[in-house]
């Protein structure tokens, strides 16, 4: 039960915390030619792996407790943060879209949610398991 509250919280943390870069980059995605936001994807996507790698640098220097102490609870996240996290950027984006929403594509924005909050995972996993 520990690690499914700690899943929940680190998924609320990952939105507040890309939050600002996706609304930075959201303003330019709809305007920019294809050549041009093919091009910002890729860079987005390298922003959200460093940015969660740091993120979860940075949440393990200042709360390293807060992570499971089991290699399940550790898997867990790994494999369900990503998704989580992933899903609801979707379905947030999706929900702007029909809005007409100045946004990010859901699909895109869903990827670079994806891949911000493995990085913050793989990065908390391998602290954690160094300082053990």
């Amino acid at each position: 039960m520990e690690d499914l509250f700690l899943l929940i919280l680190e998924v609320v943390i990952e939105l507040i915390v890309q939050w600002p870069v996706d609304a930075a980059l959201s303003r330019r995605e709809k305007r920019a030619q294809e050549q041009d936001r093919r091009l910002r994807y890729g860079l987005a996507l390298g922003a959200a792996i460093l940015l969660g790698a740091a993120a979860g640098w940075l949440s393990d220097l200042f709360f390293p407790v807060l992570w499971p102490a089991s290699a399940a609870g550790r898997a867990f996240m790994i494999v369900g943060a990503p998704l989580l996290l992933g899903f609801v950027s979707y379905a947030i984006n999706q929900a702007k879209e029909r809005r007409g929403s100045d946004w990010l594509e859901p699909r895109r924005h869903a990827t670079c949610a994806a891949l911000f909050a493995l990085a913050w995972a793989i990065t908390r996993t391998v602290l954690a398991a160094s300082a053990e």
